[in-house]
């Protein structure tokens, strides 16, 4: 197969279309897997957290980690309610909403 085929392909809609699927499945699933090595890197910072036999310093470590991961979640919930509210706003008068 030569590359002026694949550039012909590429032109086509129905070849875009399946290529965009295709991305947008491998990000899907590259996003569940980076999820699972969250889930797991959490575990692992909450044993070390509660470990006895770990300085105290790796220990406040793990945790001032810990807490800047919750930190970042919580920024990201927030920006997805507001992206949220904004949609629902989108097309509303602001008039429309004062009292009189």
């Amino acid at each position: 197969m030569s590359l002026s085929t694949i550039e012909k392909w590429k032109q086509k809609a129905d070849f875009q279309e399946l290529l965009q699927s295709a991305i947008q499945e491998i990000y899907i699933q590259s996003i569940a897997e980076l999820g699972l090595g969250a889930t797991e890197a959490a575990r692992e910072l909450r044993r070390i957290i509660g470990d006895p036999d770990v300085s105290d310093r790796v220990r406040i470590s793990a945790i001032a980690l810990l807490f800047g991961q919750l930190e970042r979640f919580k920024s990201w919930q927030l920006e997805q309610r507001l992206e949220k509210v904004e949609s629902l706003l989108d097309g509303i008068d602001p008039s429309e909403n004062q009292a009189d």
